[in-house]
């Protein structure tokens, strides 16, 4: 059954059976992946998903019902109707207001452009360039090419009918230095158009990979420290539900009630900007139009990001980051793209300007060694050590530990660098920042 039969079907039957009203949801997506590895296609595989959840108002609650086929309407509404009778009572509001048209941001649509014969030509010349930039480099770990093209649908009997599709493509490369007996490996990876630049992502990944050689841990203490835009995505990545409307009211953020108040640096400017061109979206996931949604405006929080039922407790308007983790997952909050806003210094001034200290490039045990509610970090770490405004040695096996919250107030310099994290669901950006303190170092 095509959706918008479907639709109808399930509409009229919700209304038969006197509900309040009735969303449904849906989401396809196409994925397409190739693994090169010795100049040979390694794997290749290709996916197509789709499936529907259907949300039914009934008497103050919701039920939901989630399913893969679109050919018995009739069950998917008793269901969701006989879920809705153990559900705890929910105000959550179907959004009324409904524009006629949704309008596209910009994007980079390269990935639609790309045919599995140019992804698996990118492999290949990705792996070619870095076996022949250096001797060091013996072998390649991981190197793929991956694109998705999903579309999102959302109607519900208020009259709200929205749909757009969207399309991701990275290229991931891993490869190997060998130096004696020590081995190193590089991480990078690229998205969108800069795909189509194999060489650069070779060369970034080898440079990488031989910058690590003779890395090695350094006392512990205090030290001034840059963080790279690539670490700082990292930490935006795990700390974003800090902002989340619907943690703040259930006291799982430390935020709550610090609206208008200072919680950075008078140099920190955040915002969650749902148009940026390497994962844009023209609504959220309860229909509601997107918007740029300032956070921290010269370090005074300005906003939470909210969706129709935090805003309507908050008294205020949606900011239009409904979010659904998956397909049948109640509706909750979430960023849309994280942008920490750039300064104009570059990253070779501000390690002049530091003079000694760290330069932290890479955060590892994310999951473990980071707390979201309380804000705390106790985290791997690995970068360089820098006297005298120079890169010196590379460090590794030190943790830093600290608070999201002390980070943020720490930040003397915002530099103008800016790194995207990989486009998983969300895009982070965020330059490198140079920290004056606020971070303890511990190593051998």
């Amino acid at each position: 059954m095509r959706f918008d039969e479907y639709k109808r079907r399930v509409f009229e039957l919700v209304a038969a059976q006197g509900c309040d009203g009735a969303e449904l949801f849906m989401r396809d997506s196409e994925d397409t992946a190739v693994s090169v590895l010795e100049q040979k296609v390694e794997s290749l595989t290709y996916s197509h998903a789709s499936g529907v959840c259907l949300r039914v108002k009934c008497q103050g609650r919701d039920g939901y019902y989630y399913t893969e086929s679109m050919d018995d309407p009739d069950s998917a509404v008793a269901k969701a109707i006989d879920n809705a009778k153990y559900a705890s009572p929910d105000d959550h509001p179907m959004n009324t207001d409904c524009p006629c048209a949704y309008d596209m941001p910009d994007s980079d649509d390269t990935a639609e452009r790309v045919s599995t014969g140019d992804m698996i030509d990118i492999a290949l010349d990705t792996e070619h360039y870095a076996l022949k930039a250096d001797e060091c480099i013996k072998r390649v770990q991981y190197n793929e090419v991956a694109k998705s093209v999903f579309t999102t649908v959302i109607s519900n009997t208020q009259g709200l009918d929205a749909a757009y599709t969207s399309s991701v493509l990275v290229s991931c490369f891993s490869p190997v230095a060998e130096k004696g007996e020590e081995k190193q490996n590089g991480y990078t990876f690229a998205q969108g158009a800069d795909v189509r630049s194999p060489k650069s992502t070779a060369l970034r990944g080898v440079q990488q990979a031989m910058s690590k050689f003779g890395a090695a841990s350094i006392p512990g203490g205090d030290y001034k420290m840059i963080i790279q835009g690539k670490a700082m995505t990292s930490l935006l990545g795990v700390f974003c539900e800090q902002f989340y409307a619907d943690n703040v009211q259930k006291g799982l953020s430390p935020l709550a009630g610090k609206e208008g108040q200072t919680i950075a640096a008078a140099c920190v400017n955040l915002t969650d900007d749902p148009f940026l061109r390497a994962l844009p979206r023209p609504f959220d996931d309860e229909g509601s139009l997107s918007q740029v949604t300032p956070l921290v405006r010269e370090g005074k929080l300005c906003s939470l990001l909210h969706n129709l039922k935090t805003a309507k407790k908050a008294g205020c308007k949606t900011t239009a980051n409904a979010h659904r983790p998956s397909l049948s997952s109640p509706i909750g909050v979430g960023c849309t793209n994280l942008v920490l806003e750039e300064g104009e210094t570059s990253l070779e001034n501000m390690l002049r300007i530091m003079g000694d200290g760290l330069l932290i490039c890479q955060l590892s045990g994310l999951h473990a060694g980071a707390e979201p509610v309380t804000g705390d970090f106790s985290l791997l770490a690995s970068g360089f050590e820098v006297k005298d405004g120079k890169i010196t040695r590379p460090i590794d096996g030190i943790t830093v530990a600290g608070t999201f919250a002390k980070l943020l107030q720490s930040i003397d310099t915002i530099g103008n660098d800016t790194h995207l994290s990989e486009p998983m669901g969300s895009v982070f950006a965020s330059p490198s920042v140079y920290l004056k303190s606020g971070i303890k170092v511990s190593g051998e």
